[in-house]
């Protein structure tokens, strides 16, 4: 499964992992409303040691829902391993900058990016200034 990413509720760097859904529900008189909440965990557990516990654990990360991207299973030309989400700005031939999304038509869905010709200059959440050029 291709990882996501997503910014934290904290605002800070992008966490990468798989993605939780808690969806939203409304009030039934017994149990109180929920608000859509989304999670990013962790791939890798992460070693965490105190005092009193010493264990591998996922650590998970509640994020604000319009930054979730799903990774593309493509990488930017530069090769050096910078993968492509959907939200990022990418520049290609032409040198306009684009954003990569997730598109459906005539009963296909994906990516529709050519390999080997994008790099990827920022994303949508934290350089939107890029596509007034």
């Amino acid at each position: 499964m291709r990882p996501y990413r997503a910014i934290p509720i904290d605002g800070k760097d992008f966490v990468y992992g798989n993605l939780i859904v808690n969806n939203a529900r409304e009030s039934d008189g017994i149990h109180k409303a929920e608000p859509l909440r989304i999670y990013i965990r962790e791939q890798d557990p992460t070693w965490i040691s105190d005092e009193f516990d010493k264990s591998w654990t996922y650590l998970t990360f509640e994020v604000i829902p319009k930054t979730v991207g799903q990774a593309t299973g493509l990488k930017d030309k530069n090769g050096e391993g910078v993968d492509i989400y959907e939200g990022d700005i990418v520049t290609s031939l032409s040198n306009a900058p684009k954003v990569v999304e997730y598109q459906i038509r005539h009963h296909q869905c994906g990516f529709n990016v050519a390999t080997g010709y994008h790099e990827v200059i920022g994303t949508i959440h934290t350089h939107p200034e890029l596509l007034r050029k």
